[in-house]
């Protein structure tokens, strides 16, 4: 309810600098700016390469749509609301979806994706990843290469401009991590149970 009462709160503040009907014009010139944008650009996300692998040109819709549904699951589970672990998963999970589902998204604004992801890796407990570890660290390791070292003198040109920006490579390491801290998200156990299993995970971890 306080997210409800501050958006509309600032959806409605600039109205103190200019009329009411000049605010409403700017808004629909806004949702026509995102509606062009969506049919000429898919930029480096899950549309992008849904284009470039599959050669999906129409959807966009469909996909923001499963994309806002996806995003919210996780906030149905409401009993985790008082976990640390999950509100720093969902904090990590925020910080990728506004990158991988955003068809503006651009080389540099991967910090962001990139930033979520090893918080996940680093920062947030889950007796699930330690069973997976291997995977964890094979799928961090892609993050590194292809998604923020991709761009960069380590790799020819020709590879850069014919394979990683054609097929929208820097974009996929992040969609599958994302993905990966959405089922972690959707299977997380109750706050008491979480921390048991994690509690004795790091004593086994101790005793090896």
């Amino acid at each position: 309810m306080y997210a409800v009462l501050w958006s509309a709160l600032l959806v409605m503040l600039p109205i103190i600098a200019i009329p009411s009907h000049t605010l409403l014009w700017q808004y629909w010139n806004w949702i026509d700016v995102i509606r062009y944008d969506q049919s000429v650009q898919y930029g480096l996300s899950v549309m992008g390469c849904l284009h470039t692998w599959f050669g999906i040109s129409s959807g966009q819709g469909i996909v923001n749509a499963v994309a806002i549904l996806l995003f919210l699951l996780p906030f149905s589970r409401w009993k985790l609301y008082s976990n640390h672990s999950y509100r720093l998963l969902i904090f990590c999970a925020t910080l990728a979806w506004v990158v991988i589902f955003n068809h503006m998204a651009e080389s540099p604004t991967y910090v962001i994706a990139v930033a979520g992801i090893g918080i996940w890796h680093f920062a947030t407990p889950c007796y699930q990843r330690q069973q997976a570890r291997i995977w964890c660290n094979l799928l961090l390791a892609a993050v590194f290469v292809f998604t923020c070292l991709s761009p960069t003198d380590l790799f020819p040109q020709s590879v850069i401009h014919k394979f990683f920006a054609p097929y929208s490579i820097k974009a996929i390491p992040c969609i599958l991590a994302w993905c990966v801290i959405w089922i972690e998200l959707m299977t997380m156990k109750d706050s008491n149970h979480e921390s048991l299993i994690t509690s004795a995970a790091l004593v086994a971890g101790t005793k090896v």
